[in-house]
């Protein structure tokens, strides 16, 4: 590492109005290009993404719904008796809790 440079011979003005200038210039021409592309898409990219949303949405609530159902249907087929198994050991069947009485 180079010990001749220190903290004072770094030149803070010029780093940070480069830092801020870069920035300024980054979210100016994000600002030209959103506004292009605004003009250019109109209202064709608004149906495009109200479609992709509602589609979204949709199978998003159809595979939690689905994901319910097979969660219900695997807890309701999963029952143990726990009283007449005798592959359970004895310290297990303590930990688990009957389902039906």
């Amino acid at each position: 590492m180079n010990s001749d440079i220190s903290v004072e011979s770094i030149f803070w003005f010029g780093l940070v109005t480069g830092v801020c200038g870069g920035r300024a210039l980054f979210l100016y021409g994000l600002g030209k290009v959103t506004s292009a592309l605004k003009r250019v898409a109109g209202s064709r990219m608004k149906k495009i993404l109200a479609s992709l949303t509602v589609q979204i949405v949709a199978f998003k609530v159809t595979h939690f719904g689905l994901g319910l159902v097979v969660l219900r249907f695997l807890t309701l087929a999963v029952r143990l008796p726990t009283d007449s198994n005798p592959q359970i050991p004895a310290k297990a069947r303590g930990c688990l809790i009957p389902l039906s009485r």
